[in-house]
């Protein structure tokens, strides 16, 4: 799949477009 920093980027993006926070992460991902 993605490596560790590119879904959080990836996650980060859509937690910002949700308008939550970029700190927010569906899955617990460091």
């Amino acid at each position: 799949m993605f490596s560790g920093s590119a879904i959080n980027d990836f996650f980060g993006m859509l937690a910002k477009a949700l308008g939550t926070g970029s700190s927010y992460t569906f899955p617990p991902i460091n």
